[in-house]
This record gives C-alpha cells, structure tokens and sequence, in this order.
C-alpha cells in the first residue's frame, strides 16, 4: 500500500471508479463497486482479476488487515484513501472504509 493518501475526489481513477454506480458503464466496463469489507473479502476470495483496486481508509486498513492481504494475494493494487473519497465511491449513508473494483 502506498504511504500516500488519495484525498481528491475528482482523481481521474476515482472518477473512472465512481461511474462505475450505472448500470451501463458496469456492463460496459465488465466491472463493478464492492462495498464494505465483506464485499471486498468475497471479491479477493473469488480469485486473481476479480478485485483490481481496493480503496481503504487508514482506519479499515488497520481493523480489516486480513482482507488487505487477500487482496494483494489476488493482484489488486490498495490505495489508501481519505473517508471522502471512499464516501464519494460508496452508496451507503455511512461508507465502511472500504470499496473495491
């Protein structure tokens, strides 16, 4: 994980993330959101390709350390994130930290 932290939420790669919530671009793209740690624990689970980027607050990445580590096991890239961008990629009213693609 980098020891930088994505704070912007107008990043090129969370926008490309965040398109991600239609439907269209989902089908387009072949990808989709994971919200929260058991989301994200399945997706790395589900083997190497699945889960492609993981963004973590500095507090998930210390509570959920296991599913960081599943998901460097499978070939996804971790990228810390501030709870604004993380909220700006989930969909619940109070986001968990975590959010893969």
């Amino acid at each position: 994980m980098s020891s930088i932290e994505l704070t912007s939420t107008r990043a090129p790669r969370v926008n490309a993330a965040r398109r991600l919530v239609k439907r269209a671009f989902r089908d387009r793209d072949g990808r989709f959101l994971a919200e929260g740690p058991q989301a994200c624990r399945e997706a790395a689970a589900a083997g190497p390709g699945v889960l492609v980027e993981l963004y973590v607050t500095a507090e998930a990445a210390e509570r959920y350390a296991d599913i960081l580590g599943e998901a460097r096991a499978a070939g996804a890239e971790i990228v810390r994130a501030s709870g604004e961008v993380v909220g700006s990629l989930s969909g619940t009213v109070t986001p968990q930290g975590m959010v893969g693609v």
